[in-house]
């Protein structure tokens, strides 16, 4: 099995600002492995989410 990304990890491997892991999140289009159960427990992201991250930026900044 793959090792599972924290926010963190996403915004230092795709250079995505924070908000942008946490609007794809809430919309549903990053798959989560584990969601946080309180506050100072992190979201656990599936390793595909770095494409997913990677594919709206290249969307996002193409449009401009």
């Amino acid at each position: 099995m793959e090792k599972a990304l924290t926010r963190k990890d996403l915004v230092n491997q795709t250079g995505a600002k924070y908000y942008v892991i946490d609007y794809l999140r809430n919309i549903g289009k990053l798959p989560v492995i584990a969601y946080s159960l309180r506050k100072g427990i992190s979201t656990l992201y599936h390793p595909d989410s770095i494409k997913v991250v990677q594919d709206h930026l290249e969307r996002r900044y193409k449009s401009n």
